[in-house]
């Protein structure tokens, strides 16, 4: 739920069966978004999780949702569980809907939350980094650094550079992974700008230099070190001269660092 966005998330302390404490859900959420006119609109949810063996029972359910009718300003209802519902319980909650629209009910199954922690890895890298691929970690790697400015491990990096055959490693990616190795220190363990064909490495610069406003600027509003970026674009410049001549890499950092108009950023 923190991954999809969800503020103010509120844990509650339940038992089993009927009218336990956690007043019919697990976890209390709130989603947020923009009306028309500007302001924020908040959204309510409530979220029950069953935890089973088997298919979740039907009478779960319809408890669920007749319980979620004394709150007035809920918006949606979900229940959620690691196995399935039937179709018969399905069925039920349509028909429900249709005379008591609110709040909205989602049925979450295994198939449900297998397509949501593909989408959003870094939740499954918090809770169950060991049942993550080496894809996956390389994805989380990604996402970690363009989002938060996190730096990948000494030991992930060198699992990367094991599996590198095996791996899609694009522009993003290899930002990632060269920064990373010099938060850490060094690069000559593993020379990512050589372990590329010199396409590959003129499009990895290219997309390093247009974001170097970017980079910079995330990086002093969270007051991280600048060197390793300073250091990793400067590395990125070296191995793409290894393989493109000067004159093609000049025009392109040129070209990136212009504003829209064709003025160059002020210096």
């Amino acid at each position: 739920m923190d991954s999809l966005g969800a503020k103010d998330l509120e844990w509650r302390v339940g038992g089993i069966g009927a009218g336990t404490s956690d007043g019919g859900r697990d976890l209390e959420a709130w989603f947020f978004s923009p009306s028309p006119d500007g302001e924020m609109e908040g959204q309510r949810w409530w979220i029950e999780c069953k935890g089973r063996s088997g298919t979740v029972e039907a009478d779960t359910v319809k408890a669920a949702c007749n319980n979620a009718l004394a709150q007035d300003d809920l918006a949606y209802l979900v229940v959620v569980t690691n196995t399935g519902f039937s179709n018969p319980t399905r069925d039920w909650v349509k028909q429900w809907q249709k005379s008591h629209p609110h709040p909205r009910v989602k049925l979450w199954d295994k198939s449900s939350l297998e397509r949501m922690l593909a989408q959003h890895p870094n939740a499954v890298f918090r809770l169950f980094s060991q049942a993550l691929s080496t894809a996956g970690h390389l994805e989380v790697a990604r996402e970690g650094f363009w989002n938060r400015f996190d730096y990948t491990s000494p030991r992930t990096l060198q699992t990367f550079w094991d599996t590198r055959e095996d791996l899609a490693i694009g522009p993003l990616e290899r930002i990632a992974l060269v920064v990373s190795e010099f938060a850490h220190g060094r690069i000559g363990d593993r020379p990512w700008g050589v372990a590329c064909e010199p396409q590959a490495m003129f499009e990895t610069l290219s997309l390093a230099t247009a974001n170097l406003p970017y980079l910079f600027g995330r990086a002093l509003r969270s007051g991280i070190d600048q060197e390793p970026v300073i250091r990793g674009i400067a590395y990125l410049v070296l191995a793409t001269l290894r393989v493109i001549s000067a004159k093609d890499v000049a025009e392109m950092i040129e070209a990136q660092l212009q504003n829209s108009d064709g003025a160059p950023y002020p210096g």
